[in-house]
């Protein structure tokens, strides 16, 4: 039977257990994630290459920054971004986002 925190499944030999907590860990890579899958979503509506190299903005919650801080290296990989500023200029494309429920202003600029 399931015990609440775990997910459990088993046949006539074996059975797994996976624990369904959420770590502070997991929840700030999922934020990861969604930041990465949002950056990407703005980088096709600016019409940008799929080669494009960016400089990033991103202004939202504690949170948000937090996830962008502790995974950094895998955010700015994934979305090609050289430069994480505090402004952009007043080419950039800027767009409001909801990050997991979390306001976000997120701007993409072309590096040359």
């Amino acid at each position: 039977e399931n015990q609440e925190g775990y997910a459990v499944e088993a046949d006539a030999h074996k059975f797994v257990a996976l624990s369904t907590e959420l770590t502070h860990e997991l929840i700030l890579e999922g934020f990861a994630r969604e930041l990465v899958n949002k950056i990407q979503q703005i980088r096709k509506e600016a019409d940008f290459n799929v080669s494009d190299r960016i400089s990033l903005s991103l202004e939202s919650t504690p949170i948000v920054h937090e996830a962008f801080d502790c995974h950094r290296d895998y955010i700015t990989h994934e979305t090609l971004t050289l430069h994480v500023v505090e402004s952009l200029s007043p080419d950039a494309f800027l767009k409001s986002q909801k990050v997991n429920g979390e306001d976000a202003t997120i701007g993409v600029e072309q590096v040359k």
